[in-house]
């Protein structure tokens, strides 16, 4: 598919999408950075080069301007340099929007400036050597004639005039590995908004680079499906979904019982057996457990893959606890 310059540019997407919600950095020095040179940017994400290196050959009809004062060259020097690769990073988002926009429109930025770069989820059971961090990154810039944007691809404003929301799908969220206090950043990404967005989008992230390195993804996966678990309550139905990554769905083994209070008693139900024994899972698929209004005293899914040495991984989920 091909999609515009204007996303192109703007956004670090790398394919792909438990939660414990916890502030974990302070926003204060985000935009308060001494001025560096040039040479202490970061590499670009995608090619791996210095930003200013020249290496990649602009569209014939970008504009050939200056797009920035140069108060705002300093600033955004500061935060490309900045040692956090946190800040840093969102420092390299804010330059490639910077860039786009003055190249396509003319529009000449007067500052920028990050206002949230926090940790919404930390996932501290995927990995025994490290902690996977998702953190919710928003910015804004100061156009020098707001009017030359106009409200291009869902671009919005503030009541100051600077502009916020620069694409379509949202704002982003940078995804890290925390080894013991040693932060890298994985990639940058935009789930549709907070929630099961955000998990599913690292655990779709994280499966595609292990599956790249050739790593078992088996725990991986087993938490992926842990987070689709949706509760419909108006049709009583409780979903869940295969990992579309995952390269050998019919490896999984789910076993989905239930004991219903009846009249004269409880009566053990078992949802999906015939699939589970026929190991007819699809990747990708989505699969349903109809409730309806019964009254279950124990609803329980237990959802087994063979790991790294072969051995028998299984999580246990109690689904009445996405009926609450």
């Amino acid at each position: 598919m091909k999609r515009k310059y204007i996303v192109a540019a703007a956004v670090l997407i790398v394919i792909m999408p438990l939660a414990v919600l916890v502030s974990c950095r302070s926003t204060a020095p985000y935009n308060e950075q001494p001025p560096a040179s040039n040479s202490e940017q970061p590499p670009d994400f995608e090619s791996g080069q210095p930003l200013d290196s020249g290496n990649e050959k602009l569209p014939a009809d970008f504009i050939d301007k200056h797009y920035m004062t140069p108060g705002l060259e300093l600033k955004l020097a500061a935060g490309l340099a900045d040692p956090d690769p946190l800040i840093s990073h969102a420092w390299t988002m804010i330059n490639r929007d910077i860039e786009t926009y003055g190249q396509f429109t003319g529009v000449i930025f007067l500052d920028a400036e990050i206002i949230r770069l926090e940790c919404t989820d930390r996932f501290e059971d995927l990995y025994d050597d490290r902690v996977i961090e998702a953190y919710a990154l928003e910015y804004r810039l100061k156009p020098d004639d707001p009017s030359k944007i106009g409200l291009v691809d869902a671009t919005s404003f503030d009541a100051e005039g600077w502009l916020l929301d620069t694409i379509s799908m949202g704002r982003p969220w940078l995804i890290a590995e925390n080894r013991e206090g040693e932060i890298s950043v994985i990639s940058s990404s935009h789930p549709m908004g907070e929630g099961r967005g955000v998990p599913l989008t690292v655990l779709y992230i994280l499966m595609y680079r292990d599956l790249e390195m050739g790593l078992n993804i088996a725990k991986l996966a087993l938490a992926s499906i842990r987070y689709s678990i949706n509760y419909h309550k108006d049709a009583g139905i409780i979903y869940f979904q295969i990992p579309e990554l995952y390269p050998q769905p019919e490896a999984f083994d789910i076993r989905i019982t239930g004991c219903e209070n009846g009249e004269t008693g409880t009566v053990r139900r078992d949802f999906l057996a015939k699939e589970n024994a026929a190991k007819n899972w699809e990747a990708g698929g989505v699969y349903r457990i109809l409730i309806g209004n019964a009254d279950y005293a124990e609803l329980l899914m237990s959802v087994s893959l063979p790991g790294p040495e072969g051995e028998l991984m299984t999580q246990e989920i109690n689904l009445l606890s996405y009926m609450e």
